[in-house]
């Protein structure tokens, strides 16, 4: 750490800072490193009730205070057990970790209960201590190998240093990097800004590609008073604004933001530049006149013909620049068809356009306008704009795939576990084939499931956003480090390294309980490979009161038996259930060992008001009597706009299919209501994820269909986010599709007969909630009856008609006597 400088920022800044630190680390120890890894920290006379570790899976119980050494450890130390933790160290300590240490090197951050950071460090295998028998040490505010001193004072054992020192420059190469402050002196209210900061790399050379690593410790504060205090990490090669903190001011006056470089993966020989701080005014325009216009601007002023595959560079000009603006712009035919997806820009640099035509000739517009201002604009005519072009070229026969962008998160690498998101174009050529698939691996093997897309129309480009899930690695069987994405389909292929790395710690469950004990199992899979049962995904934390709440469960038999999970959820506040009874929208679900399911949980709404609440789901497995719960906090807005905004927002009207026999193959279909242009729909199937684009305002989609239940959950997506859901479930013996009217009785007939065959999911014969018939996704259930099933249900009909008719004849003979 620059000490000295840090030092100067605290007390410029008015920091408190807590004198508790991470002081040593041994990540690859020598023989079986998961008895032998710990982390050290140092502390005098705190209380870190509460605090826990990232990097790690560890988080400190109650009534503990730090007054000198604490040992953290991967294995507990056991008395009279050869070769354990005490007896390589002689010392003895009482916590454990989930995990382990990277022996390449990786960032281990200390947070207190509060969730601000305490301490960090983002070690490399660089610096020493590979497996040689030294930990790495924070002697003289540098990080050094030596002989480890677990519990005790680090001492310097051989005098190299391998991390970072400011006195310890002698023999290096000449390596500088600075921060500054990426603020203008004036600044808007309300407004996110995400680029506080620029990190430079002045030895970087053109060319080459550096990656250095670079930790920022920063704050924003008001008048004395700290009002955010965070760390950012980011990769640099030459320079980087992205990902350098955020912040949004929401009130008028002085702020003063600053940062400082806390660690590096260099020894950075010019510590002078590692500070910044910088004073801005932040004001209100809202409520300023003006009067601003747009105009669209080629790069080549004079052109207005281009050729087929040609960038056409242009520029969105404004006629001022001095309130915060937003722009949208795109790219429509002739016929106002959409054929470059709108995007948002808050700058007036040059953006391009590559045409790809589906006809020989083509007249297109650009065009943007002005969708937000900093301003009381009191002309909006003119905050619109296009420019026409002609371009010239043939047909292209052959199919083509362009990977145009990445999402990676602000970091610019993914978590194993969760879903990245690849902005694809795509152009159909003279194939009979459809479909595209999106996976990612490294020699061979797919650390990714696959998702599926399909491209119908001919000759034309299709431009939309597909995510692709990495796998949890809880089991760590995948490296961190650079792997493929490929795009592969209509006779093409396209691909991309991305960076890989971490797991994502809410699918892989804590080793360490509340006091700080491991528990045990039989299972060969440890604690910290587990994954959990039960995880909200995608939670969303406010919605209007009158909306209705829909969160997603994701559902996980972990056993290697089946079990029946019963679930329902519900809102509160203190002791009142704002969703009417609390088991309204309960519903058992039966799944196979180490299946998964994602569950819909819908709540309507009763009496509430706008504040803050919680949302409560509960889960029992099987019939016991304890319930799971998991409870999140959630609140509720009154917004008249926000209901004007979303009144004709898009949804699945209706998910069915229209077959009645069984097939492999069958085609089920979407209805969209309020359809509009860049609508996708995810459809997850049981074996995998396929992408459609629907036509108009009808998708039809090819599934394969398994004997037994299958479940189908459609996903609307309206650029990258999901706007609504459906699910279908379809029932098949082989031979017919039926619905819930017939299923139930047809399982009944089954249930003696072949129960375990084809029907192992027993429960579904003692389905009695009509709320079932849902989960036909509104298809008519009609058209699942068979003829036979008809003809029975008409039969007390007919039997009352006969006894009728009989009743009448009689009656006229005895009055004709």
């Amino acid at each position: 750490m620059k000490l000295r400088f840090f030092i100067i920022w605290i007390f410029c800044t008015s920091f408190v800072f807590s004198e508790v630190y991470i002081s040593e680390i041994m990540y690859d120890p020598v023989g079986d490193e998961y008895d032998y890894e710990y982390i050290e920290i140092y502390g005098n006379a705190t209380n870190i009730s509460g605090w826990y570790f990232e990097g790690i899976t560890f988080g400190f119980p109650d009534d503990v205070v730090i007054s000198d050494y604490i040992v953290i450890a991967n294995t507990l130390s056991e008395e009279g057990v050869d070769n354990d933790f005490l007896d390589r160290y002689n010392v003895s300590c009482v916590y454990d970790y989930g995990g382990s240490l990277l022996n390449s090197g990786e960032n281990i951050s200390l947070y207190d209960a509060n969730g601000d950071v305490v301490d960090s460090v983002f070690y490399s295998s660089s610096w020493g201590g590979a497996n040689d028998g030294n930990s790495l040490q924070l002697i003289d505010s540098g990080w050094q190998a030596a002989v480890p001193t677990p519990g005790g004072e680090n001492i310097a054992s051989d005098g190299i240093q391998y991390g970072w020192n400011e006195t310890n420059n002698e023999g290096t190469n000449s390596q500088d990097t600075s921060l500054e402050v990426f603020l203008d002196d004036v600044l808007n209210l309300n407004v996110l800004y995400d680029k506080l900061f620029k990190v430079t790399n002045h030895a970087h050379v053109s060319g080459t590609t550096d990656e250095i690593f670079v930790m920022v410790l920063y704050n924003v504060s008001d008048e004395g008073n700290l009002l955010k205090q965070d760390v950012f990490n980011v990769t640099v090669n030459s320079y980087t604004t992205s990902g350098t903190g955020d912040y949004i001011f929401n009130e008028t006056g002085n702020y003063t933001v600053c940062g400082a470089i806390v660690n590096a993966s260099i020894n950075d020989t010019n510590p002078e530049n590692d500070f910044a701080c910088k004073v801005v005014d932040v004001i209100d325009t809202s409520g300023i006149t003006c009067n601003i216009s747009l105009s669209i601007e080629f790069e080549d002023a004079e052109k207005q013909i281009f050729n087929d595959s040609e960038s056409i560079g242009f520029y969105n000009v404004l006629s001022n620049e001095s309130f915060v603006y937003e722009i949208r712009y795109w790219v429509e035919d002739l016929f106002g068809n959409i054929i470059k997806t709108p995007y948002a820009t808050t700058n007036t640099n040059k953006k391009s356009y590559t045409p790809h035509l589906t006809e020989a000739d083509e007249v297109m517009f650009i065009k943007s306008e002005i969708t937000y201002l900093a301003c009381n604009d009191t002309d909006l005519e003119d905050n619109y704009a296009e420019k026409m072009i002609i371009v010239k070229g043939e047909k292209n026969m052959g199919s083509a795939i362009e990977i145009i962008d990445i999402d990676l998160g602000t970091d610019g690498k993914a978590k194993f576990g969760e879903f990245i998101k690849a902005r694809v174009n795509v152009y159909k050529g003279n194939t009979s084939k459809n479909s595209v698939t999106f996976w990612v691996e490294d020699d061979c093997e797919k650390i990714s499931y696959i998702t599926y897309s399909n491209i119908y129309s001919g000759y034309l480009w299709t431009e939309y956003t597909v995510p692709i899930r990495l796998k949890p690695n809880c089991g760590k069987g995948y490296d961190d480090g650079y792997y493929t994405l490929f795009v592969s389909g209509l006779d093409v292929n396209a691909s991309e390294r991305i960076e890989v790395g971490g797991i994502t710690s809410t699918l892989c469950s804590s080793s360490s309980s509340s006091s700080g004990k491991k528990s045990t199992t039989s299972s060969a899979v440890s604690d910290s490979e587990r994954i959990e049962p039960y995880e909200l995904i995608e939670y969303v934390d406010e919605f209007s009161v009158d909306e209705r709440v829909n969160q997603r469960l994701m559902l996980r038999n972990i056993d290697t038996l089946p079990h029946d999970f019963t679930v329902w959820s519900y809102v509160y506040r203190g002791s009142k259930s704002y969703s009417g009874e609390r088991t309204e929208n309960q519903k058992t679900y039966s799944l196979k060992p180490d299946e998964e399911k994602t569950i819909e949980l819908t709540n309507g709404l009763f009496e509430i008001s706008e504040g803050d609440y919680k949302y409560k789901v509960k889960i029992i497995k099987d019939d016991q009597k304890t319930e799971h719960e998991l409870t999140e906090d959630i609140h509720f807005r009154d917004s008249e706009l926000e209901i004007l905004i979303n009144a004709k927002k898009p949804t699945i009207n209706k998910l069915y299919t229209l077959s009645k026999k069984h097939s492999d193959k069958i085609n089920i279909y979407a209805t969209i209501a309020e359809y509009e242009e860049n609508l996708t729909l995810l459809l997850n199937t049981p074996d995998d994820i396929k992408l459609f684009i629907p036509d108009a305002s009808k998708a039809k989609m090819e599934v394969e269909l398994q004997k037994g239940k299958n479940t189908f959950i459609a996903e609307l997506l309206f650029g990258d986010e999901v706007i609504d859901t459906e699910e279908l479930i379809i029932y098949s013996d082989g031979e017919d599709i039926r619905g819930y009217e017939s299923t139930a009785d047809y399982f009944s007939s089954k249930k003696e007969t072949e129960p375990d065959e084809l029907y192992p999911e027993k429960t579904m014969i003692d389905l009695e909630e009509k709320e079932d018939n849902l989960m036909t996704g509104g298809a008519v259930t009609e058209i699942y009856v068979s003829s036979n099933e008809k003809i029975k249900k008409l039969i007390p009909l007919f039997i009352l008609i006969l006894v009728g008719c009989a009743g009448y004849i009689l009656w006229k003979e005895r009055k004709q006597n």
